[in-house]
């Protein structure tokens, strides 16, 4: 019954977390528009940008590769699959992996050079690692901190290539919905203890889990709005540095535990 029970859960997951991605994406546009002063924007427009782009024409350059073609459909397929397997019910699962995936998508990503993204992601691997080790102790909390500025620098990174168009633009939105929505699951997940209480401990740990996820979206966009007047050289810099302090809290976190 258990086994059962965790594959009818994964299935739900996988249908339900587009629709989250999406549905999140939407009141984040809206809650940073409130904070620029304006109406807001609607929570539906990325599911109708979305709907757009697969009705558009989808113009690719000549001298793209077969890897450029594809390489929207493997990061859908890529972030989805890390969708499926990213815990959301305490910190229990591979989340190694799940880290692993969202990187494999990202470097498919067309073959765009993201200084931010080539720090970060690494750091979030190794915050993965201190706040696995067995004798962490002080560590855990370091590399938890670390965690949450490398997922925050990335998840601010909602750029996309200006050559897209049409299907492609679609896929390559979808799959930025979904990358922001599990890596703050990622991170929310570290943040809920897990429980033995059954069906309700697990229904409460999804709804601590989403409530927090809730909280660290409109972190994001707060933190997108502050740095909304800068220059993008200028924010680029600033979440490097950030990037740049995960490191150091990395390095700490790996002396503290070895000793």
């Amino acid at each position: 019954m258990s086994t059962l029970l965790a594959l009818g859960g994964t299935a739900v997951q996988g249908l339900v977390m587009p629709l989250l991605a999406l549905l999140l994406a939407g009141l984040e546009g809206w809650f940073g528009a409130r904070l620029a002063g304006g109406p807001g924007a609607a929570v539906l427009r990325p599911w109708r940008m979305i709907q757009g782009g697969f009705r558009g024409q989808t113009m690719r350059a000549d001298t793209g590769s077969v890897l450029t073609a594809a390489g929207p459909v493997l990061m859908v397929a890529l972030t989805w699959t890390a969708a499926v397997l990213v815990p959301v019910a305490g910190s229990g699962g591979d989340v190694m992996v799940v880290a692993g995936l969202l990187m494999a998508g990202r470097l498919i990503g067309l073959g765009r050079d993201d200084t931010v993204a080539l720090v970060a992601e690494p750091v979030l691997l190794m915050a993965l690692m201190v706040r696995g080790l067995p004798g962490a102790g002080a560590a855990a909390p370091i590399g938890l901190a670390a965690m949450g500025i490398a997922i925050l620098a990335l998840a601010g990174r909602g750029t996309l290539p200006a050559e897209a168009s049409g299907r492609d633009l679609a896929l390559l939105r979808m799959a930025a919905a979904l990358r922001r929505l599990v890596l703050l699951v990622l991170l929310a997940g570290q943040m809920v203890p897990e429980t033995d209480m059954g069906i309700e401990g697990i229904f409460a740990e999804v709804g601590a889990t989403a409530a927090i996820v809730v909280l660290l979206a409109g972190g994001v966009a707060l933190a997108e709005t502050a740095l909304a007047p800068l220059r993008p050289g200028r924010r680029r810099e600033v979440l490097l540095g950030c990037a740049m302090l995960a490191v150091l809290a990395v390095l700490v976190g790996l002396l503290e535990a070895g000793s």
